[in-house]
């Protein structure tokens, strides 16, 4: 074993290691500062020293999207998944009103940005640009294969002037089955399937089900081969097509919308994107879940830098391990690898969260922040972390937050942090973080 990969599998433990730790002392050197009618839920927040914390605005209902101007004025996008409210852009205002600048969205929404004094607005299946003086919107992307398990998110803009988005894949790992009926999408979209981003052989292995959609016929099954719609099935050495645009994958574009271009596929769920303070674009991943067809089980979330063109595994790797290794096998459910021929060897992930960490938002603070190009990552169990790009390393930042689901940088060097909250409305909330170690 290398030294480089023998640390980089040190840090991996070490961070599942704190995070599932409920020892008191796995959480040393937080601290919870607190001064706000919100005094109670502050004082649960502990943060690293030197940084304070608190609650900025709260009353939203699934807000998914943040982003602040240049003036420092907020915006926050709420999904409208939830019943009895609309996918909307909302401007923070004083004592904590709630401004309505848009709420004329497909729903739901998935993501927002600002970008030279407009905002990008990305719903399930495309992106509009938002002039947030009038309200009015236009698609900039549409038709984008996202009507899956796992959407297209917020956009970023990089150093080259384009705009970058993830697309997540259609299926947990590459089989429309039983659970995405569950989901709802397959009676509503039944052509939907997994488009991969090159031609890819398979192995034609078909998984077998009894076929939900013809309830009449208890004997009816329905058999369903990789990257397919459910119901059809797949020879050997099939080569499926691949197709622009596809999904599991990062693309770019002009800010208008043209000129799409991909960047790197075989991505599960790039749930967090983000340039750091070295012009790299990094991203998170969020791992095979233990269900549908062909479950994985104990597979962990992943951050990675951006190589272009690179294939990062899926649907026959997890990280730069075959699916096919002990760990990840349920009795009764042997996962086998679909594809006849990889398309190359998938890099190594930088860091490793557990499974289930829910690994999403992601900020390259400000050096005014006090991180010193360090990055923080949301996971959906009341934690923020704090990680090195080039190592690895990963510490806690911030516990004690419901649901924290995106992050960014405001004026003066403030960090806001977006908590998603429960599947109720106005149960979403948003932070306020500031250095105070520098005054």
């Amino acid at each position: 074993m290398s030294l480089m990969r023998h640390q980089k599998q040190m840090v991996a433990l070490a961070i599942c290691a704190v995070l599932l730790s409920g020892a008191a002392g796995a959480y040393n050197g937080l601290s919870a500062r607190a001064a706000s009618p919100h005094q109670t839920e502050e004082l649960q927040a502990q943060v690293s020293p030197g940084y304070a914390i608190r609650i900025a605005a709260d009353e939203f209902s699934a807000p998914v999207g943040l982003a602040v101007n240049d003036r420092g004025d907020i915006f926050i996008a709420e999904a409208g998944r939830i019943e009895g409210t609309v996918p909307r852009v909302v401007r923070l205002g004083k004592q904590n009103k709630h401004i309505p600048v848009a709420d004329d969205f497909k729903a739901p929404l998935t993501g927002l940005t600002w970008h030279e004094g407009k905002l990008y607005v990305a719903y399930v299946g495309g992106v509009d640009v938002l002039d947030p003086d009038t309200g009015n919107h236009h698609p900039i992307l549409t038709r984008l294969p996202a009507g899956g398990d796992y959407p297209n998110g917020a956009v970023v803009f990089g150093p080259d002037g384009k705009l970058y988005f993830g697309i997540g894949t259609a299926t947990n790992s590459g089989v429309v089955g039983l659970d995405n009926i569950e989901r709802g999408w397959v009676a509503k979209a039944p052509d939907v399937r997994d488009i991969p981003c090159h031609d890819l052989k398979l192995k034609g292995t078909n998984f077998n089900v009894n076929n939900p959609l013809t309830p009449k016929d208890l004997h009816d099954e329905a058999a369903t081969g990789a990257f397919q719609a459910f119901g059809t099935t797949t020879a050997r050495n099939q080569v499926i097509p691949g197709a622009l645009p596809c999904n599991g994958a990062i693309f770019r574009a002009k800010p208008d919308g043209t000129d799409l271009q991909m960047v790197a596929w075989g991505i599960r769920y790039p749930a967090g994107l983000q340039f750091g303070n070295d012009g790299e674009l990094y991203f998170t991943m969020q791992g095979y879940e233990e269900r549908g067809s062909r479950p994985v089980v104990g597979d962990s979330d992943y951050f990675y830098k951006v190589v272009p063109g690179e294939w990062y595994g899926w649907p026959d790797f997890a990280g730069n391990r075959s699916v096919t290794n002990e760990q990840f096998q349920k009795p009764g459910f042997p996962v086998t690898p679909l594809l006849a021929e990889i398309p190359g060897q998938p890099p190594q992930p930088i860091a490793t969260f557990p499974h289930g960490a829910g690994a999403a938002g992601l900020l390259f603070p400000p050096e005014s922040f006090g991180l010193k190009g360090d990055a923080l990552v949301t996971l959906s169990n009341r934690m923020v972390m704090r990680l090195n790009p080039k190592t690895g390393a990963a510490a806690p930042f911030l516990k004690g937050i419901g649901r924290p689901i995106a992050l960014a940088p405001g004026p003066n060097g403030t960090v806001y942090l977006l908590d998603h909250g429960d599947d109720r409305p106005g149960t979403g909330r948003l932070w306020r973080i500031d250095w105070t170690a520098r005054r």
